[in-house]
C-alpha cells in the first residue's frame, strides 16, 4: 500500500510541475500584455473548463501535460481577436517572447532549487560529511595460535555474554581494548574459539569524535563521503591530516587508515551520515546541488540521445543483450524507484528523485529544437539575428522529427521499465 500511494504522490506531484511550468508561461505572458487565450492541463477533448475574463481555464482527457495558449504562436490557426493584433505572440519584441518562453522551463530549475533546500532543512545535506558515529575498535589481532574472524562468522559469544547483539560486540570490546577477548562464532555449522585483542579504531586514537564535520582531508577541502573513502584507499597506512568543524571552531586531526582483514577494507572507524542545515545554509547548498544536478543531467542527456544511447536502446529492445544502467527511464521506472523509497520512508531520497527529475524535464524543455521551448527560443533568436521573421510553417517537418525522436525513447524507455527494469542495487 506505502509503495503504491507514494507512487500516486510522485504522479501527483508531476502534475504540479506541469502546472507551475505553464503557470511560469501563463504569469510572463500576462505580465507583458500577450493575448492569452486558454490554459488547460491534458490535452483533447475537454472534461472541464471555466472562462474568467478573457482566459478558458479547464482540463482535458488525456493527462500527457498542459499547455497555454497564446494568440498567433500555431501558424496553421488564426485565433488572434479582432482588434488584439497588438497582443498577439508575432507582434511582441522578441526579447519579451524569450521571456515567455523561457519563465516555463526555469521555474524547475527554482521548483528543484526549493525542493533540495527543504530537503537539508528538515532532513539533511548528504553530500556534507558528518561523522555520526566513531567505533572504538576495528582491527582484532588473534594470540594463541587462534585464527581471525572470517567472512560469514556470526559471534554467538563474547566474554560471559551470550548471543550478544551489535551494540553489545561493541561495548565489551571497547571496554577491553588491549586486552585477550574469547569468542565463540558459528562458522560452517559448527561453534570455533577465538582469542583476539581488540585494537582502538584510527578515528578514536587520533580524536575524532561524534557531530564532527569532516571539512578538509589531505587535499581535498569540502569532500563528500565518496571522496572521503577514494582518499583513504589511495593513502592506506599512511597518516592523513583532517579538519573537522567541532562546536563552530575548525579542528585539526592526524589518522592512519588501515585494512581491515575480515573484509579487506580500508577504513578509519567512522561512521558518516548528513548534516541538517539551517535555513540560509539550506538555501546556499541547494543552489550548489542544482549546478550539480543540472550538470549531470546535462552530460545524462548527451548519452541517452547520443550514438551510444541509440545503440543501448535498440540492443536492449531487439535483443537479449542487458540493459544499460545509463539508458532512457521513463515515468514507470522513475516513478518505482520513487515507491521503493517512499514505501522504505526515506522520504529525503523520494524527493531528490523528483529534483533531479523535475531538472531533467527542464533541461530537455531548453533543447533548442522546435516545438521545444529552447525551440521557440532559437527562433526567436535566429529570427533577431536575420532581421525578419520565420515562417514557422516550414518549421513543422522539424518539429515533426523531434516529436518522432523522443516518442521512439519515451516508448522504448517505457517498454524497457516494464520488460527490462534496470536493477536496483
Amino acid at each position: 500500500m506505502a509503495f503504491a500511494l507514494s507512487i500516486i504522490l510522485f504522479v501527483v506531484a508531476l502534475f504540479a510541475i506541469v502546472m507551475i511550468h505553464e503557470g511560469g508561461h501563463y504569469l510572463a505572458a500576462r505580465g507583458f500584455h500577450f493575448r492569452v487565450l486558454e490554459y488547460f492541463i491534458g490535452f483533447g477533448p475537454r472534461l472541464w473548463s471555466f472562462r474568467r475574463g478573457e482566459i478558458e481555464y479547464g482540463v482535458k482527457a488525456i493527462p500527457a501535460g498542459g499547455y497555454v495558449k497564446i494568440a498567433g504562436m500555431n501558424p496553421f490557426e488564426n485565433d488572434v481577436p479582432e482588434g488584439d493584433e497588438h497582443r498577439a505572440y508575432s507582434a511582441k519584441p522578441i526579447w519579451q517572447r524569450i521571456v515567455v518562453i523561457l519563465a516555463g522551463p526555469l521555474s524547475h530549475f527554482l521548483v528543484a532549487w526549493l525542493i533540495f533546500a527543504g530537503v537539508f532543512f528538515f532532513s539533511a545535506n548528504w553530500s556534507i560529511p558528518g561523522v555520526v558515529g566513531v567505533d572504538a575498535t576495528l582491527v582484532n589481532t588473534p594470540v594463541h595460535g587462534s585464527t581471525g574472524f572470517e567472512p560469514g562468522d556470526r559471534i554467538t559469544r563474547i566474554g560471559g555474554v551470550s548471543d550478544p547483539t551489535d551494540q553489545q560486540i561493541a561495548d565489551y570490546e571497547a571496554a577491553h581494548v588491549g586486552h585477550p577477548i574469547d569468542y565463540v562464532v558459528a562458522r560452517d555449522g559448527q561453534d570455533v574459539q577465538l582469542t583476539l585483542i581488540p585494537h582502538a579504531s584510527p578515528a578514536a586514537v587520533g580524536g575524532m569524535q561524534p557531530g564532527d564535520v569532516i571539512e578538509r582531508i589531505g587535499t581535498l577541502d569540502e569532500p563528500t563521503n565518496t571522496d572521503i573513502g577514494t582518499y583513504q584507499r589511495a593513502h592506506v597506512n599512511q597518516p592523513i591530516d583532517y579538519v573537522v568543524l567541532r562546536d563552530g571552531q575548525l579542528v585539526n586531526l592526524t589518522i592512519t587508515p588501515t585494512v581491515v582483514p575480515e573484509d579487506q577494507s580500508v577504513r578509519i572507524g567512522i561512521e558518516l551520515a548528513g548534516v541538517k542545515e539551517g535555513p540560509v545554509a539550506s538555501l546556499e547548498h541547494a543552489g550548489g546541488a542544482v549546478w550539480d544536478t543540472t550538470r549531470e543531467a546535462v552530460v545524462g542527456l548527451g548519452t541517452v540521445f547520443g550514438p551510444r544511447g541509440l545503440h543501448d536502446t535498440v540492443g536492449a529492445l531487439f535483443s537479449n543483450s542487458d540493459r544499460s544502467n545509463e539508458g532512457a527511464v521513463s515515468l514507470v521506472g522513475v516513478s518505482r524507484e520513487a515507491g521503493h523509497a517512499g514505501s522504505q520512508g526515506a522520504w529525503a531520497y523520494f524527493f531528490t528523485i523528483f529534483a533531479t527529475v523535475v531538472l531533467f524535464i527542464g533541461l530537455v524543455n531548453l533543447l533548442p529544437f522546435p516545438p521545444l521551448d529552447g525551440g521557440h527560443v532559437a527562433i526567436a533568436l535566429l529570427e533577431k539575428v536575420r532581421g525578419h521573421r520565420i515562417d514557422m510553417k516550414k518549421v513543422v517537418p522539424v518539429s515533426a522529427a523531434v516529436l518522432l525522436i523522443l516518442g521512439f525513447f519515451s516508448i522504448s524507455a517505457i517498454i524497457l521499465d516494464i520488460w527490462k527494469p534496470i536493477q536496483r542495487p
